[in-house]
């Protein structure tokens, strides 16, 4: 009979701690959301229910964020602690010049409750609301609002804005989300090859072709002073090379290679002359282009545009062994005589020679012919003043 009682016993006692850990539990447990919305629907929108719908966290339970309710009603809630599940994202926060200078939160750019899909359109920083996301802030910077403005007409904004392109760059593609990016590349030849292969992330062919090329070379020896994709394409105000005011459109070409390659002392730290650009100009096809005719050579269409090599190797465009091919993608059936002609040669003794001989042949001939022009006029004219006179003097002659 001892026995049974005493198993008797134990089982009440084991259901009444059992019921007891169970209030417990009940009474430590925090809030349930439907509990929080009780309060808060319809009273504050930012939390109803509709707006949580399609939001990626909308299947979080309010303590989920707001860890530090525990009972109802509760005081103001503090600030949420996103980096309790997005660790990596706040360390790259923290280390951008956002947060050392009191710059945008978290909810700044990606809303408090209705957080939607990065690449959702209803998204704040998805590519298309993100340049009026980031440039609300940024033009109120100094030299910020011509930035945005420039971005607005360039051709990733253009694909952003109004052609819908998801794949097309926003803000964040070039200089990150949160752990930014410095992209300033100002006698940084290391600085210039990281932004190359940004670039190349899109732009993969074309980034293939720079990385041979004698540009890319040059930077890769430490040698700052080589282009990287900004130096000719612009940066936030990239444009088209069919667009007219485009950096690298065929009549802007020999502006932009002559940023450099017209600077004497620039030049002459590389051994290279400093007139290529000059005397491209005063040829039969610079003076073409210069007068719109947009179907003449430019720099690139001899030399190539990403892949350009010196003309030693044999790889080069204008390598001789290539300079055939090269003045035939223009002048079908151009001969080797033809590929023969030099090319960026000054009109002087010790350059073309022929060409300053008839040069000089010419203004002295215009000069001779002018100036006999002018003596006919002058004597033509004084004999016609001589006979005016004459004829008037003897007209006052017969009147007396």
């Amino acid at each position: 009979m001892g026995a049974p009682r005493l198993r008797t016993c134990e089982a009440r006692l084991a259901a009444g701690f059992a019921a007891l850990l169970v209030t417990f539990a009940v009474c430590a447990a925090p809030p349930a959301s439907s509990e929080c919305l009780s309060c808060h629907a319809g009273k504050d929108p930012v939390v109803a229910a509709a707006s949580l719908k399609g939001s990626i966290h909308q299947r979080l339970s309010c303590t989920d964020c707001h860890a530090d309710i525990t009972k109802i009603p509760h005081d103001k809630p503090a600030a949420v602690n996103c980096g309790a599940c997005h660790q990596k994202e706040l360390a790259g926060w923290r280390a951008s010049f956002h947060a050392k200078s009191g710059g945008p939160t978290c909810v700044a750019c990606h809303g408090s409750h209705q957080v939607p899909p990065p690449r959702s359109s209803d998204s704040l920083s998805s590519p298309e609301r993100q340049v009026r996301l980031c440039g609300g802030c940024h033009a109120k910077l100094a030299g910020g609002e011509k930035w945005v403005r420039a971005f607005d007409t360039s051709v990733h904004g253009q694909g952003v804005t109004k052609l819908g392109l998801s794949v097309a760059p926003g803000c964040a593609t070039c200089h990150g989300a949160h752990a930014l990016r410095s992209l300033k590349t100002k006698d940084n030849a290391s600085a210039k090859l990281k932004l190359a292969a940004m670039c190349g992330s899109c732009h993969e062919p074309v980034y293939r072709a720079y990385e041979k090329s004698i540009h890319a070379a040059a930077l890769k020896q430490g040698i700052a002073a080589a282009p990287t994709c900004t130096d000719c394409h612009g940066e936030h105000g990239i444009q088209g090379s069919e667009a007219t005011s485009s950096k690298v459109s065929p009549k802007a070409v020999p502006s932009t290679c002559g940023h450099c390659h017209s600077d004497k002392r620039l030049m002459a730290n590389f051994g290279l002359p400093a007139n290529m650009v000059s005397t491209f100009l005063k040829s039969y096809h610079g003076v073409a282009l210069e007068m719109g005719d947009l179907r003449a050579a430019d720099c690139s269409s001899c030399h190539g545009a990403h892949d350009i090599l010196p003309s030693r190797d044999p790889a080069s465009r204008t390598n001789p062994a290539n300079l055939q091919k090269t003045c035939g993608r223009c002048h079908p059936g151009a001969g080797r005589n033809f590929a023969k002609i030099k090319f960026h040669e000054s009109v002087s003794p010790k350059g073309a020679r022929g060409a300053w001989f008839v040069r000089i042949f010419y203004i002295i001939f215009i000069t001779v012919l002018v100036a006999g022009f002018l003596l006919h006029i002058s004597v033509r004219l004084t004999g016609w003043l001589r006979a005016r006179r004459s004829s008037k003097a003897g007209e006052d002659k017969d009147k007396r």
